[in-house]
Parts: C-alpha cells; structure tokens; sequence
C-alpha cells in the first residue's frame, strides 16, 4: 500500500501541475474563460488496485497530509494529537516531487479539485439495470459514529448507489475564483477545505459516504478456474522507491503534540526520528530498526527489541541526529544495546 500511494501521488501531482500549467499558458487568456472559476478533475487508475488508495494520495499532493496522529483509549474514544505531513515524495529515478499544493498561493488559479476513486467499472455494474444472482458489493461507508468505516457485503438485487457516490471536492483555500458550492452538496458529494481557524482539514459530514468498493462474484470454482486469465501481454510497470540519501534529515513539517519541526533519516537500516520539543526548545531524538519514510509509520512501528530514544535533548537537529547514528554504530559493534 505505500508503494502504491507514493507512485499515485507523483502521478496525480504531474497532472495536475501539468493542467496548471495549460491554463496558464493557454486557457486564462480566452475571453469566455476569464474570471471563472478553474476546476481540476482527476481520478487515479495509473496502476492495478488503484482504487485502494482512497484520498491518500490526492491529499499529499493538494494538502502534504500524510494521516492524521491519534491515540485511542479503551473506550473507543480517539484523541487527535497531530499530523503526519509530507514535504516531498520520492520519483522512482529519485527525484523529489514537492506536494502541498493548496499550502501557498502558487495554485490559486485552481479553485478546487474533483476526485474520485470508486469511478471505476463497478461504478457502471452499481449503476446499471441488470439481474446477476452471483454479483456482490464489497463496500466501505463513512460511519460518522464510529472511528472505523461500516463494511457491508450485499448483491446486486439489493444494492443501490448514486452517480455521485465516492465523489470528492478538494477546495483550495487561495483561489481567486470561487464559486457555489450549494449543488455538490446537494448531491452529496464529499466536500474538503480547510479551517480559516485551526488551519486543519475539513470535511463535509456525509454520513455512509462511499470510501471504497469491491466486487466479486459467488460462482462454483470449477467455473471460476475456467474463466481464469493469464498475465497481461505488456507486463504492468514494476515501481520502486529509492532509496534515500544516507544520514540526510528531511524535513516532513509533521507535529504531534509540544513536538514540532519533525525530520526523518535512514542510516544503516534504522530510521532516526528528530523533532523540536517546543515547550523546553531543545531537539529530541529516537530510533526504529527498519525503514521508514513518514511520521505516522514510524510511530505506528514500535518494537521494544529494536527501538531507543536518547534520553539528553540536543541543542541542533544535526547534533541529535548525529548521536543516533552513533549510536547505532556502538549497537551495530556490539557495544550497545538498543534498549
């Protein structure tokens, strides 16, 4: 799943950008297009599965939102305390691709983005007039009750959706050209923007609103193993991220909490973690034995038997990153433990 959201979010930032830069080549100079507002559409079926990546992807590029940081108590009550964000996302050939579009006013001549991921062939099947006893709907439905979506299984005869089910809206908040947004929400398509107060993501309340869809049929499997293909004749693209430069910290911008300014490091096989304890404005550090490349996997990765967090606070990034990684020199020559 990382990899399929790293390669989705390059190819949904290059054409968005590209279609930017129509416009401004070409489209804001006719006169039946001035002063209108501009919208972006955009789906993402650049790869097989496609349709699981949700909004990861579309919200790294538009908004550098990785996933939001929480944790959940016994009781099922969920406690946000920060965000794991993104400042750049790796290109096979390793360039990097700057995400956040919507973060500044480079992009204000787009008013908003129209994105779906469910407009797939299951959308024609939900659609559609037709009996098929075997057809079921696999789906995931915004439970605005619950920290986790509704899933229900129901077939054909049953199942029901709208043209604009799994539709999505992304506003961006300095545009020059607004407009009505009374009929998407008639429609029920899912609206984002951001608060002007906190500054955090918004998002209408549509409560069973589609995340995601999945067929499948309830046929024999002799005939199953009859209908059976053999891999495409043009083999699919095989993507990879590269690896990162050794030691380098970059910046995510991710927060959680009194812990700003996170930055990320991959030495050795470790992953180093360094953020800036804003209460006591010093840097803290810590480290993970495996590779990762946002905020959210590291914190959500932990091990005892290969974890650490230096206890002393740092007076530079750099000098905190530099005593995890010699750290995990001592550890690597048996001469540390990482606890």
């Amino acid at each position: 799943m990382r990899e399929l959201v790293r390669y989705a979010t390059v190819r949904l930032s290059n054409a968005i950008t590209s279609k930017h830069k129509k416009f401004l080549d070409d489209y804001q100079r006719l006169p039946h297009v001035q002063g209108k507002p501009f919208v972006v559409c955009v789906a993402p079926f650049e790869q097989p599965g496609a349709f699981m990546q949700n909004t990861a992807g579309i919200l790294a590029v538009l908004y550098g939102v990785d996933k939001p940081l929480y944790l959940d108590d016994d009781s099922g009550n969920r406690t946000f305390v920060g965000e794991s964000l993104l400042e750049v996302v790796d290109k096979d050939n390793g360039a990097l691709v700057p995400v956040g579009l919507f973060k500044t006013d480079a992009y204000k001549s787009i008013s908003a983005v129209l994105f779906s991921s469910t407009a797939t062939w299951g959308k024609v099947q939900a659609l559609a007039s037709f009996e098929d006893p075997t057809l079921v709907f696999f789906t995931m439905r915004y439970d605005p009750d619950s920290t986790k979506p509704r899933i229900e299984q129901i077939p054909k005869a049953l199942y029901s959706e709208s043209l604009c089910d799994g539709l999505h809206l992304f506003l961006n908040p300095f545009a020059v050209a607004g407009f009505n947004l009374a009929p998407f929400l008639e429609a029920g398509i899912c609206i984002c923007g951001v608060d002007p107060d906190s500054g955090m993501l918004s998002f209408s309340d549509n409560a069973g609103f589609l995340i995601q869809r999945m067929l499948g049929r309830d046929i024999p499997p002799a005939l199953a193993e009859a209908l059976r293909v053999g891999p495409p004749v043009v083999p699919y693209k095989q993507t990879a991220a590269p690896a990162w430069k050794e030691g380098e910290l970059r910046s995510t911008g991710s927060h959680a909490g009194m812990y700003t300014d996170n930055h990320l490091a991959h030495y050795k096989e470790w992953t180093i973690l360094v953020c800036f304890d804003s209460v006591d404005e010093e840097w803290m550090v810590q480290a993970r034995k495996s590779t990762f490349r946002t905020v959210s996997e590291f914190t959500t990765h932990r091990t005892d038997e290969n974890d650490f967090i230096l206890p002393d606070a740092y007076r530079s990034k750099g000098s905190a990153a530099v005593a995890a990684y010699t750290r995990i020199d001592l550890i690597i020559l048996g001469l540390a433990d990482s606890r």
